[in-house]
């Protein structure tokens, strides 16, 4: 993950990745930019079940953020990361993923610059 909140309110964010993690029985690490409200939760898998049970968190810990006023996706690596992808459909809904692709479509109308990142070619 790749989150951030505001400032004040990174003791709660702090606290829902912990329950989150821990409810699912998953050994896990949090990183990152403590002075910018900026955290890097991962999980630190063992088995494939708990791959799935991580990317489920990280949904969940992405959701939270958005409802503490913060952003899921704040710094790199959304685009060819299906989690990070899904919390962009949610953030921005299909109207807003439809915006994005007109711009990506103005800026690059050969479609050349990080072919399938993030938009597939239409």
């Amino acid at each position: 993950g790749d989150m951030v909140v505001p400032f004040h309110r990174l003791p709660e964010l702090m606290a829902f990745q912990r329950e989150e993690f821990q409810r699912r029985k998953l050994d896990f690490a949090v990183w990152g930019h403590i002075s910018d409200g900026n955290l890097h939760p991962n999980v630190i898998p063992g088995t494939m079940d708990d791959v799935r049970s991580g990317q489920e968190a990280i949904l969940k810990i992405g959701q939270q953020v958005h409802r503490m006023g913060g952003c899921p996706l704040s710094e790199h690596g959304t685009g060819r990361n299906p989690v990070k992808q899904r919390l962009l459909g949610q953030l921005y809904g299909d109207a807003g993923i439809a915006e994005m692709r007109r711009v990506k479509a103005v800026l690059d109308p050969q479609w050349k610059l990080s072919p399938g990142v993030i938009f597939k070619e239409s």
